[in-house]
């Protein structure tokens, strides 16, 4: 949760801060805002780097709900 916190008070949102938010969450069984972080990451940032992983963490997340 400190962790969370802290990437809260960042100033900005890279799509490589918000992909750690997301996995922290994921590490947290908080599996509705990791879903949300990872979807706003598929729609905002159609160009990232993490966009497969992204695809495939959301299929995870889906199928552990």
């Amino acid at each position: 949760n400190r962790a969370i916190e802290i990437l809260d008070n960042y100033d900005g949102h890279s799509d490589n801060l918000l992909y750690l938010k997301s996995q922290i969450f994921i590490a947290l069984d908080d599996y509705d805002a990791a879903l949300l972080i990872l979807d706003d990451l598929k729609n905002n940032f159609p160009s990232s780097d993490y966009l497969e992983i992204i695809k495939f963490d959301l299929e995870k997340i889906n199928l552990l709900k």
